[in-house]
């Protein structure tokens, strides 16, 4: 489910939730409620500023029998460099809790993105 609302000229963002259930391989099951925010800031002209926040909650059954939550940040910056060709720079952060101490973790990431259109 997405909900998107666009507040004013600054400001649009995204409310995301569900559910979902996925297997893998036939023996492991995953049972997976989540639900995020993504706003879109309109504040440097040509400049696109995204955070998003992200909340999972699961349990996976077969394999492996885990019940964990899962929380998620994001940041991102884009700029058009030329007519087709695009950059971002984007930072994401996770953390896992799990019941099973060894899932557990933190995750920084940094991702220096190039996208041409054609």
């Amino acid at each position: 489910m997405i909900l998107a609302h666009h507040v004013n000229r600054w400001l649009d963002y995204n409310l995301t939730g569900g559910r979902q259930f996925t297997s893998s391989a036939g023996t492991e099951l995953l049972d997976l409620y989540h639900a995020g925010w993504e706003g879109n800031w309109h504040v440097i002209r040509d400049v696109s500023l995204t955070t998003s926040f992200i909340y999972q909650h699961g349990n996976s059954s077969g394999g492996t029998v885990e019940i964990f939550n899962q929380f998620g940040a994001g940041m991102s910056l884009g700029y058009p460099i030329t007519q087709k060709l695009a950059g971002s720079i984007r930072y994401n952060f996770w953390q896992k809790n799990s019941d099973v101490a060894a899932y557990d973790y933190v995750q920084n990431m940094l991702v220096l993105d190039f996208t041409y259109g054609f």
